[in-house]
């Protein structure tokens, strides 16, 4: 019987588990959880055919804030978002055109 099987046939049941194998556990389902969502991002990338930055790493590329991103996308349908698995997502040839855009301002 799974624990989810013994879980739903007795709510009420209470489990002792050492701390280590708590753990153990705890580790696996992280470890889990990453590579799930890593596969789900290079099948986005895949359907995308572009990298996908993740929303912290442009933030710092682009010397923006949450609320800058936020009204680029809202306010002015500037740079659009992809979104899946709890997280934002941006495509990289999006950012390098803002990127070299500011560059070519810059410069001139």
């Amino acid at each position: 019987m799974s624990l989810q099987e013994m879980a739903e046939k007795c709510p009420g049941m209470s489990v002792t588990i050492s701390l280590q194998d708590l753990l153990k556990a705890n580790e696996a389902l992280v470890r889990k959880v990453r590579e799930e969502t890593e596969a789900e991002i290079l099948e986005r990338e895949r359907v995308w055919g572009c990298r996908l930055i993740p929303k912290e790493e442009v933030k710092t590329m682009l010397g923006v804030c949450n609320t800058t991103l936020w009204r680029w996308e809202k306010e002015y349908d500037y740079l659009k978002p992809v979104r899946f698995g709890g997280k934002t997502f941006y495509r990289e040839p999006d950012i390098n055109a803002i990127i070299e855009a500011h560059t070519e301002r810059v410069e001139n």
